[in-house]
């Protein structure tokens, strides 16, 4: 059995989403990298209020480096500029687009 490559993920979602809608949004963002070929470690969830996006992307770019990670999946509506510095510094693909997310 061959093995996929390794993807990080960054999700935005509302404040108020529900643990289902939560879950459901993590499922979503795997099965797309899995489509793309890649294997979805981790995701890093942010909000407009909660766990700020430049913290979230931080941690994200370190396990990334420490995994040797190949790509970045993203869903909902992420500072595409800021997931570009850390795709570019960690050399990383860049999934998209954006998934419709629940509250967004």
């Amino acid at each position: 059995m061959t093995s996929l490559p390794l993807a990080v993920g960054l999700l935005r979602i509302a404040a108020d989403a529900t643990s289902a809608e939560r879950s459901r949004a993590r499922i979503a963002l795997a099965l797309h990298a899995n489509e793309a070929g890649y294997a979805l470690v981790e995701t890093f969830e942010t909000s407009n209020s909660g766990v700020n996006e430049e913290t979230a992307l931080r941690a994200l770019e370190e396990l990334a480096v420490r995994l040797e990670a190949d790509a970045l999946v993203y869903a909902g509506p992420v500072d595409l500029e800021q997931v570009h510095d850390v795709a570019d510094r960690v050399r990383l693909m860049v999934i998209g687009p954006r998934l419709r997310i629940a509250g967004h």
